[in-house]
Order: structure tokens, then sequence, then C-alpha cells
């Protein structure tokens, strides 16, 4: 065996390069091994029958100056040690590329006896005489080791056991010749088995190197396929995991919106009977007072409800605005209308005031914008025992765009400095002293900010220095035209109506005066008791009779068997909701299909005014019932049997 290893520098460059470059693991060198010795084994099992082919050509060329027995014998003992190394080489490659260790060196040991019996051909020449032979052998011996250098570049040791005693039995063979031409012959053959060696070891470090280089790219495929594969996995349980938190949004909301309805419409019936009690003279002061506080109460709860049902909504990504037209001027009249009476009955002065063009027609949602500037103006009122609340409503209108602004100031006692940077956060409360400042009421400065976020607006607050609070909101509307050119060119319009200085905020057009004289049959279809406590009270006092039903299935069979001027329908009840049974009732083939129809219910959204529109309904009027509200909308919708357009009520 030959133990000599060479090493030239170009292949130390490329281990060195590769050392730095890449890192094998364990199992790649394994694999590298493996692909190493098949190449061997394979490149052996393929030149056997080119080495017989050799074999016979230049046993061909003996016999012209060797005995036939002697040419027999050399080519026998080539070709049984060729096929013994095919039939090892093929083994090898059956067992993924390795032999037992007796049989490879067995097969080391054949590919030494096939190196030498080229090597022997020379001596089997006359050495008196120079014949053709000669260079017949020369050149065939030389051309099969530069190709076993080659394909015997992955196994040093094979390149040595062929080579040497092939060539090395040559140089043998010219220095027995004993002429100065043959030492130099053998001298070059000697270059010539150590350049051969040389080229085997720079071709091995190039195989090396695109071994590694495969088997680092087929580390880096795994590492990435890996990757991919926990890439994916994490995507997986992402979206199940943003799967799971949508569900859990429907379903709070879901659970949120039915428990928001469950609760207002109790409330809405306190309320109802607190007003109810309100118009009666005969209760004494005292009861009066009590019952303000439970009418106050309950208002305060069924705001705060249908905020928290806000903020569900909001972060669900189910609100949608409902752009309208609205004015700064109308907006600072409905605020007056509503507030200053607040304001007197408190002791305090509230100023309201706008700047810019209060006439411009802007594209906005108004319940919205009044949303949030009601709220400041209710957390104002709310925390100012004594002095003034300005209200200021500011436009700034540029080419199509009017930037909304409005700021609430109070000289109330003020938030303190260190909740001021939480005030708009989701569920903000803050106790000094002992009071809960901001209470329930930071649920609607949370919706304050995303409402001003979905206008493209911002909110703040700053603290006035001579004491009190400073809120304020901005909105980014599309502006339309000035109040006066839109009535100009819609003279008669529901628009121009409802701008008009004398129509109430959220009131229809119509007066309650244009009730009919005669007495009216009413279907109420109501599944709570107390409201229709509520709406029976309202409905008598006018002098009006009034039939009930507890679900839709049986407003829609009253509706069919028996003659009403109007239907009061709630939008949840068992059996048949109200919309159901709406559409039920526009179908009957009878004049009871026109029969006017007016939700009542305590879904106070656009969404569900949409909806009972939609459904056929002429009205909308959401719980509690406002006396005032309840019969201006009735009033819009009965007119002697005349048409009138549906009012938003809602």
């Amino acid at each position: 065996m030959f133990g000599l290893k060479f090493k030239g520098k170009a292949e130390q460059k490329a281990e060195e390069l590769a050392s730095k470059r890449r890192v094998i693991t364990e199992g790649a060198l394994e694999e590298i091994d493996r692909a190493r010795m098949e190449i061997y084994f394979r490149s052996g099992m393929s030149s056997v029958p080119l080495n017989i082919v050799s074999g016979l050509f230049l046993g061909a060329m003996l016999l012209t100056a060797v005995p036939v027995l002697h040419v027999a014998i050399w080519f026998a003992a080539g070709a049984s040690f060729a096929t013994g190394r095919m039939a090892l080489a093929r083994l090898a490659l059956k067992r993924g590329g390795n032999l037992p260790p007796v049989l490879d060196k067995i097969f080391i040991a054949l590919t030494t006896l096939s190196g030498a019996i080229w090597g022997v051909s020379m001596f089997l020449l006359p050495i008196d005489q120079i014949v053709i032979a000669h260079f017949a052998a020369a050149f065939i011996v030389s051309g099969m080791t530069a190709g076993a250098a080659l394909s015997s570049a992955t196994r040093p040791v094979g390149v040595l056991a062929y080579n040497v005693p092939a060539i090395g039995l040559m140089m043998a063979y010219l220095v027995i010749l004993g002429r100065p031409e043959s030492y130099g012959m053998a001298a070059m053959l000697g270059l010539y088995l150590f350049v051969t060696i040389q080229l085997s070891s720079r071709y091995r470090a190039t195989l090396k190197e695109v071994f590694e280089a495969n088997a680092s790219l087929e580390g880096a495929k795994m590492r990435v396929e890996t990757q991919a594969k926990a890439l994916r996995e994490l995507a997986r349980r992402h979206e199940q995991t943003a799967r799971r938190g949508e569900d859990a949004t429907r379903a709070k909301s879901a659970f949120l919106a039915s428990v928001s309805h469950d609760i207002k419409n109790p409330l809405a019936g306190i309320i109802g009977v607190s007003r109810r009690l309100a118009e009666d003279e005969t209760l004494d002061a005292d009861t009066r007072k009590k019952n303000r506080q439970i009418f106050d109460a309950s208002e305060m709860l069924m705001r705060f409800v249908g905020d928290l049902r806000d903020v569900s909504i909001i972060e669900s990504g189910q609100l949608n605005l409902m752009p309208g037209e609205i004015t700064a001027e109308r907006l600072a009249r409905d605020t007056r209308m509503l507030w200053e009476p607040k304001a007197r009955a408190k002791g305090l002065q509230l100023d309201v005031s706008v700047s810019g063009d209060a006439q411009l027609v802007l594209a906005g949602d108004s319940a919205r914008l009044k949303q949030m500037l009601f709220t400041y103006i209710r957390n104002a009122m709310r925390y100012t025992a004594n002095g003034r609340i300005e209200v200021r409503l500011g436009v700034d209108a540029q080419s199509g765009k009017a930037c909304l602004r409005a700021d609430v100031e109070d000289t109330g006692r003020g938030v303190p400095r260190e909740a001021e940077g939480r005030l708009f956060k989701n569920f903000f409360e803050s106790d000094a002293d002992g009071i809960r400042v901001m209470d329930g009421t930071s649920t609607g400065l949370t919706i304050a900010r995303h409402l001003a976020e979905m206008m493209d607006g911002e909110v703040g607050y700053q603290r006035r220095k001579e004491g009190g609070s400073h809120f304020w909101f901005s909105a980014q509307l599309p502006s339309l035209a000035r109040r006066e050119d839109k009535i100009g060119a819609d003279a008669g319009t529901r628009t121009a109506i409802e701008d008009s200085p004398s129509a109430p905020a959220f009131a229809p057009p119509a007066a309650g005066n244009g009730l009919p004289s005669r007495p009216l049959r009413v279907l109420a279809a109501e599944d709570n008791a107390i409201n229709r406590t509520v709406i029976e009270g309202f409905l008598v006092a006018k002098g009006w009779s009034v039939e009930f039903a507890e679900n839709g299935e049986q407003a829609v069979e009253a509706a069919t068997n028996k003659a009403f001027d109007l239907i009061l329908m709630d939008m949840r009840m068992p059996v048949m909701d109200g919309l159901q049974a709406t559409r039920a009732i526009r179908d009957l083939p009878s004049t009871a299909a026109m029969t006017p129809i007016i939700a009542l219910t305590a879904n106070a959204r656009r969404e569900d005014e949409a909806q009972c529109l939609a459904a056929g309904m002429d009205g909308f009027i959401s719980k509690p019932i406002d006396t005032q509200r309840l019969f201006d909308t009735i009033a819009s919708v009965i007119s002697d049997g005349s048409d009138a357009p549906m009012a938003r009520t809602g």
C-alpha cells in the first residue's frame, strides 16, 4: 500500500477557502465520502472495457516481436485482473460505494497488478533492438496512466496503485537498456509520473470543493426548506390565532349587541315610565326629585351601554360612517338647543360660536360629529361645578376639502396631570382623592378618538392656565356648497327643510300638531311588558286605542284580520322579528299592506335604521321613547291619506 500523500499549493488554498466559507456537518462529510467512493468505483468499472480493448491492440503489436504464448499469458493475466476489479466495483456500487476492508484491499491489489501488467509489457520485447512495439507500449501505457490519474483522482491510493507500477516498470526497463537516450526517457517518465500525480491531486481538490459546495448547498436547501416549513407552520398558527381573534371579536360584538339590546329594552321602559311620572302634577317635590334621579341614572346607563357597543363595533372594524350634509351653523344651533337648557339648570353659562364659513355644506356623518362634540360637552358639564363652558366651531376650507375643528373649554377641576397622557386610551379611568374622575365617560373619549381618526382627523387635550380643561377634535371633510346656494338649487327638498332654523336636531320635518284630529287605532308589536305599558300610556293619553302583539307572527296575524291606522314595530322579537313581520305585512293581498309602519326599537344604529326602511317601514324611532319625537314621527307618516316623506328620527 502506498502511504505517500501529495498536496499541492492549489489544493491547500482550496481547502483553506472551503474551511473558511463553509461549515460541513458530520452527516454531510459522510455523504461527501460516499459520493467520492461511488465515483471511484464507477470509474474503475467503466475503465475495464477500455483496458481490454487497449490490451488487444498492444497484444497485436507485441506479436510482431514476441512469441504468441507469452503474449497470450500476458493478455490473460491483464484481462483477469481487470475483470476482477470490475466485479468488485459492481459490488461496491450495490453497497452504496463501499467494500468490506478485505475486499477493498483485494481491489487495490488488483489495481496494482493491472498497472504492473502494462509496465511488464516492455519486458516482453527484445532488448537488443527497438521495434514499433516499443513505441506502441509507451504510447498506450502513457494514455492509460493519464486516464487513471483523472478517473481515480477521488482516491489517491488508487492513482498510486495503478500509475506507479505501470510507469515504474517502464522506467526500470529503460534503465536496464543502459543507453544514454534510455536514461533520458526514464527521467522524462519520472517527471511524467510526478505530473500525473499532481494533476490527480489538483483534480481531487477541485472535486472535493465541488462536493463540499454541493453539500453546503444541500444543507442550505434543507435549512431553507426547514425554515420555510417552520414559517408556514408559524403562519398557519398566526392565521389560526387571527381567526380565533376574529371569531372572538365577532362573538364579543354579537354578545355585546345582544346584551345591550336586552339591557336597553328594560331601561327604555324605566325611562319611559319616568317621563310619564314627570308629567304627573299630583306628585310631591320629593317624589319628583327621586324620579329625576332615576331618570338621570337610567339615561347615563343607557348612554354607557351604547358606548360599549360602539367600542366593540370599532374594534371589530365593522363601523361605517354614513356621510350626509352638515354645516357648522346647524351644528352650533343643535348644540345650543340641546345643551343651553341643561347648562342653565346647572347654573352654568354655555357659549357657542362659529368661525370661518359657517354656512359651507360639508359631507360628513353628522350624527358621529355630534357624538364626539356632545361627549366633550357632557364631560365638561359633569365636572364643572360653576363658571362657563365655551364651545368653538371652526371651518377652514381649501379646494374641495374643509377642516372642521371643535374646541370645548370649561372652568371645571380639570384632569390630574398624571392622567393626561392616558385620556384617549381604551377604557381609561383615574382616581383622584378617592373620586373617580373620568368614570364611564372615558369610553366616550375612546370612541371620539376612533371616530376622528376615521375622518382623517385628530383629538387632543390641553390644560387651561386659568384652570379647567380644553378638549378638541378635528375632521377632514369634503366641502359641497354654501348653505344658501344649496337651498336655492334644491328649494323644497328635504335637505332645505332640515337646514331650516326651526328644525330641531334629529327630528322629522312635520310637527306634532300635524296629527289627525280623529282617534287612531294602533297596533304595537312589543315583547317587553314595561315598554308596552309606556307605549299604551303615550297613546291612550291622545285618546287613541292600541292593541299589542308580543311577536312578529302575532303582528302579521293581527294586521291580516283587523284594520289599523298605524303599526309600531319592534325589531327584535321572538318567533318572528320586526323586519320579517314588516315584509310579510307588505306582501299581504289587501289594503293592510299600505298601513304605515314605524320602527320602535332599542337598536339605535343607523345601519339598523337602514335595514328597517329597506324592509318597508316608514319611520324609525330609537328607545327610550321621547314623546315629542314619537308624535312628530307619527305625524310625518300619517297625513289623512296623502303621502308624506319618510322621516329620520334616530
